[in-house]
């Protein structure tokens, strides 16, 4: 979202990462949080389901492409883009919300928690975690200038090194328990992606196909681990965690490297719809929204018992990102620019009137 070349084989790869995220929205949160039905699938229902469960690698992608992007970044640059986005899809939920209200959809939300969250998108969007990687992303921007000044006192070492540590503290560790965790994962992909661009640029044949093989046996270890996590051996399933969570950067990073040598020209269809895929997140996961989506409009955890289950998985998906994207695009068209203005009017002011 900061920076203002597109590579397109980089706006690609976001893309499909958002894919991925929409993709295991649709079956973690519509079948798998919902109800404990996975055994009731059909066994290709159920490899399906597994090798759809993509979030936390679109998510570590999303953080590797800023990582890679704003690694050499000095100063501090107010993300004005990133605000008048949250504020848009903020009032866009609270349209959603009254709409739902006076036709008498009930989502499963009791009142008390609506009024709480609708509050918390209109005033404290970002600081109130309503949408948890907006959170954890603009937290990233924050410090990503100190973060930077410390990765130039690293050398190729140091920084393996620090990646490591970050790897079983932030993202291994981190799952057992921690309030800063969102950001703590952050920061690992950020570095992941630093460290490509930094020491990883250069084509070199060789690693470049080879991270293509290990990119698609990491997702396949990944469709595995997810069906395994769902075993009566208490021990399996916790191997199978284990074995997701250290496979999950490896697939990231190897995409992520794979993306960087494939030579793709400036394609300004891939630019525009990867410009939209922060509105895709924000559209389709503010939390009614979700309940919306998954409990209400399109059943997932009904249609994961029926043979039609994959076609109507991936039709459901696309129909979402469509959606998604063409409000995005309408956001872009007429409210972009004024919603900017008005950021930018109150930040001048503030400027103004309170610092020397």
């Amino acid at each position: 979202m900061q920076n203002k070349e597109r590579l397109s084989n980089i706006e690609l790869l976001r893309i499909i990462s958002m894919f991925m995220i929409v993709l295991s929205h649709y079956n973690f949160h519509g079948i798998i949080s919902n109800s404990n039905i996975f055994s009731q699938g059909s066994f290709f229902n159920q490899i399906i389901l597994s090798g759809c469960i993509l979030g936390k690698i679109g998510v570590g992608l999303f953080f590797s492409i800023t990582g890679f992007f704003l690694c050499q970044q000095k100063k501090f640059v107010f993300p004005k883009k990133f605000f008048s986005t949250i504020l848009f899809y903020s009032l866009i939920s609270l349209v959603i919300v009254s709409i739902c209200t006076l036709a008498h959809v009930d989502v499963g939300m009791d009142a008390k928690k609506m009024i709480i969250l609708i509050v918390q998108s209109l005033f404290t969007p970002v600081t109130g975690g309503v949408w948890w990687f907006a959170t954890a992303y603009f937290a990233l921007v924050l410090f990503c200038t100190q973060i930077n000044r410390f990765m130039i006192l690293l050398n190729k070492k140091g920084f393996l090194l620090s990646i490591l540590c970050l790897f079983v503290f932030c993202n291994l560790l981190g799952n057992l328990g921690s309030n800063l965790h969102d950001l703590e994962k952050a920061i690992f992909y950020y570095f992941i992606g630093a460290y490509i661009h930094l020491f990883m640029s250069d084509k070199l044949t060789k690693t470049y196909i080879y991270s293509g093989v290990i990119a698609i046996c990491g997702l396949f270890i990944n469709a595995v681990g997810w069906f395994l996590c769902h075993s009566s051996d208490s021990i399996v399933r916790a191997v199978s965690y284990i074995i997701t969570q250290i496979n999950e950067p490896i697939v990231v990073a190897s995409l992520l490297y794979f993306s960087v040598n494939t030579c793709i020209k400036s394609n300004k269809i891939i630019n525009t719809f990867a410009s939209f895929t922060f509105g895709v997140y924000l559209f389709h996961e503010f939390p009614y929204t979700r309940m919306l989506l998954w409990n209400v409009l399109l059943n997932p955890s009904d249609l994961y018992l029926q043979k039609y289950y994959f076609p109507a998985m991936l039709m459901s998906v696309v129909l979402i990102y469509v959606i998604a994207c063409f409000v995005d695009w309408i956001r872009l068209k007429i409210f972009n620019e004024k919603i900017e203005r008005i950021i930018r009017n109150v930040t001048f002011f503030l400027q103004r009137k309170c610092l020397k």
